[in-house]
């Protein structure tokens, strides 16, 4: 038996072969490719733009979103991280209200207290005082100048009393850290406080 075959007719046949191949590879990596890119959607693109969600929500200031880990993994993890973020906000803010109006409370039963009543800071600076305190510093202002030319009482606010007491106890008392109720006697600008 003689076969015969041209070169030509081979080198077609092994071309149209290869490229076959080729074909059936390049489908397979295009199927394998959408394969992966769906699996990259699932994984990383729509857990990142959940989080990314609540993230924009929270900094918008709605502290009420439904924020569930769908997962054990990185993403889920970052999910919960959001969740613990926005209930430790919420109750931050919620504790923030309520010793706001606490504070009202007390400013406004000091306001309306007929005893001169002032509140300093931890580092003695004068962060309020009453109408009754107002009005007794307004009375003694201008003795207080002869003796200190720096107390005004519309700068009061601000300032350490300590720097407008006159030297002894009273400004001795009025420089520490009180812990307790301390009650003094003293005279200042020709009254007897």
């Amino acid at each position: 038996v003689r076969l015969s075959y041209s070169l030509e007719s081979v080198d077609s046949l092994v071309i149209s072969g290869l490229v076959k191949k080729f074909g059936v590879l390049a489908v397979l990596f295009i199927v394998a490719l959408l394969a992966l890119s769906a699996l990259m959607q699932r994984l990383v693109r729509t857990p990142i733009g959940q989080a990314l969600g609540f993230a924009n929500a929270i900094a918008d200031g709605d502290l009420d979103n439904r924020i569930e880990p769908s997962s054990g993994d990185e993403m889920g993890r970052l999910i919960g991280a959001l969740r613990a973020m926005q209930s430790n906000l919420k109750a931050s803010i919620e504790n923030d209200r309520r010793v706001a109006a606490e504070g009202l409370r007390i400013k406004r039963a000091l306001d309306s207290s007929s005893t001169p009543t002032t509140v300093s800071d931890a580092d003695n600076k004068l962060i309020y005082f009453n109408h009754a305190a107002e009005q007794l510093f307004r009375d003694m202002e201008a003795r207080w100048q002869a003796e200190q030319p720096a107390f005004v009482v519309d700068q009061l606010l601000g300032q350490s009393l300590s720097q407008l007491m006159p030297n002894g106890e009273l400004r001795t008392t009025y420089t520490q850290r009180l812990e307790t109720q301390k009650s003094l006697d003293g005279e200042i600008a020709g009254r007897r406080l």
